[in-house]
């Protein structure tokens, strides 16, 4: 059910990404987010499913979303 829920969680987190000041709402989208590509990938793996490359696709795609989010946190900041 929580994997069923992060192509909207990814909608509201990239609608946030518009204005700077909503870091912590960004943050806790982003490990909503997470954890529900890390239930998809249990549910395949105690159901015995195989995912098909349109998963990993896809999984990639969010990874790279939230991967600006992780990377403006350890940029070094020029004052």
């Amino acid at each position: 059910m929580l994997s069923g829920i992060v192509n909207p969680l990814l909608l509201v987190y990239l609608v946030f990404c518009l204005w700077p000041k909503f870091v912590r709402i960004r943050a806790g989208l982003a490990v909503a987010i997470l954890i529900g590509l890390v239930s998809t990938w249990s549910f395949f793996y105690l159901s015995h499913f195989l995912p098909a490359i349109g998963h990993f696709l896809w999984a990639a795609g969010i990874l790279v979303i939230l991967g600006g989010e992780l990377a403006g946190r350890f940029e070094k900041r020029v004052t």
